[in-house]
C-alpha cells in the first residue's frame, strides 16, 4: 500500500458548555485532523493534544510543525504493507506521540 495523500487542518471546535480543568477554563478547542488517502481510501484522524502545554508539551502548533515537516514526508516516501508498520519509521523523533497517532 502506498500513502498518496496527507492532508492537515486545523477547525475551532466551539464547546456547547466549558471544560475546566485546574489549569483553566477551556470554550473553543483547536483540533488539528489528518486526512490520509491511499488505494482509494480515505481515513481520518485527530490529534488531541491541549490547546496550552500545561497537560503534555504538544500543543497544535507542535503537533502541526512535526506532521508538515517530518512525519508526513516520511510516510509519502514508504511502502507500507500493514498500519503496523508506519510506527518504526518514526522511531528517531522522540516524544510527539499525539501527532504521531494522528498518521
Amino acid at each position: 500500500m502506498k500513502i498518496e495523500r496527507i492532508e492537515i487542518r486545523e477547525i475551532r471546535l466551539p464547546l456547547v458548555h466549558f471544560f475546566e480543568t485546574s489549569f483553566g477554563r477551556t470554550t473553543v478547542r483547536r483540533i488539528v485532523l489528518v486526512r490520509i488517502d491511499s488505494d482509494g481510501v480515505t481515513g481520518w484522524a485527530e490529534v488531541t493534544c491541549g490547546e496550552e502545554p500545561f497537560y503534555s508539551h504538544e500543543t497544535p502548533e507542535t503537533a502541526w510543525h512535526i506532521l508538515r515537516d517530518f512525519l508526513i514526508p516520511w510516510s509519502l516516501k514508504q511502502e507500507i504493507s500493514a498500519a503496523s508498520d508506519i510506527a518504526p519509521l518514526f522511531r528517531p523523533i522522540r516524544g510527539h506521540n499525539m501527532a504521531k497517532a494522528g498518521i
